[in-house]
């Protein structure tokens, strides 16, 4: 994806000058964005894509999954309990805050 580096650089280039980055689109792509006022519109969608899907991040070493998290000794609190609780232990200056 290196090739698309340059290209990419000089429509978002234009974009920030306030120009239309249709001029400095790769070749290929002008053919697919047309003309018009819509043509400035389908090059952010394609930019936009070729952005996140073709710049993705791989990560340095093989992923594993991480080991589930262990059961809870106790249930938790009802929901509707928990902001009674929270006032109740702030007065008591049990916990600084939640």
């Amino acid at each position: 994806m290196h090739d698309l580096d340059r290209p990419l650089a000089g429509v978002k280039g234009r974009w920030m000058t306030g120009l239309a980055g249709a001029d400095a689109a790769p070749p290929a792509w002008r053919a697919l964005i047309g003309t018009g006022p819509e043509a400035e519109l389908r090059l952010l969608a394609l930019t936009g894509q070729a952005m996140q899907v073709g710049f993705r991040p791989v990560p340095a070493q093989a992923l594993t999954p991480a080991q589930p998290l262990p059961t809870l000794a106790l249930p938790t609190m009802p929901d509707e309990a928990r902001m009674r609780f929270r006032r109740i232990a702030r007065e008591k200056g049990m916990v600084a805050s939640f």
